[in-house]
C-alpha cells in the first residue's frame, strides 16, 4: 500500500484506521511483544516517522486497539449474556452459565486477552498522560 500526503482530515482518518488495521492483522499472527513499530510502518507502507506522526508510540498504537477490541467484546457479551443466563434460576445455575459464557467467549479473543496481559506491564509504558488517561476513560 502506497500512501500520497494525508491533507484533509478524512485522509488523515483513513491513514490512522490504515495503522490500526494493519496492527491488528500483526496480532493475528504474532504476540504482542513481537509486534515492532519498524515492521508495523514497513507492513502499512508508511516511514516510521510518519506512523508517529498519527500514533506517539507503538503502545499508544495497541492500546487504542484494546479499546476497540474490548467495546466489540463487551457488546457482544452483552447480548450472550442476555440470551444464555435464565433471570429466574438458581444463584448457582446462573453463575455456573455465566462462568461457562466468559470462558467461552475469552477462549475466541486470544488477541484480546494477549492485550489485556500486556496492558500493565507493556502498554501502558512509552505512552504520554493523556493517552493513559483516555485508555481509562474508555475502560471506564
Amino acid at each position: 500500500m502506497t500512501f500520497q500526503r494525508a491533507r484533509s482530515e478524512e485522509q488523515r482518518q483513513i491513514r490512522r484506521q490504515a495503522i490500526l488495521d494493519t496492527a491488528a492483522a500483526m496480532l493475528d499472527e504474532m504476540p504482542v511483544a513481537d509486534v515492532s513499530l519498524n515492521e508495523l510502518s514497513r507492513r502499512v507502507g508508511l516511514a516510521k516517522s510518519n506512523v508517529l506522526r498519527y500514533f506517539e508510540s507503538r503502545e499508544a498504537v495497541l492500546l487504542e486497539l484494546l479499546d476497540v477490541f474490548l467495546e466489540s467484546w463487551l457488546t457482544e457479551l452483552a447480548d450472550e449474556l442476555a440470551a444464555g443466563i435464565e433471570a429466574h434460576a438458581a444463584p448457582e445455575a446462573r453463575a455456573g452459565r455465566l462462568a461457562e459464557i466468559l470462558s467461552r467467549s475469552l477462549a475466541g479473543r486470544v488477541v484480546l486477552c494477549d492485550l489485556i496481559g500486556a496492558q500493565g506491564g507493556v502498554l501502558e509504558h512509552n505512552v504520554s498522560v493523556e493517552v493513559v488517561k483516555r485508555h481509562k476513560r474508555s475502560y471506564l
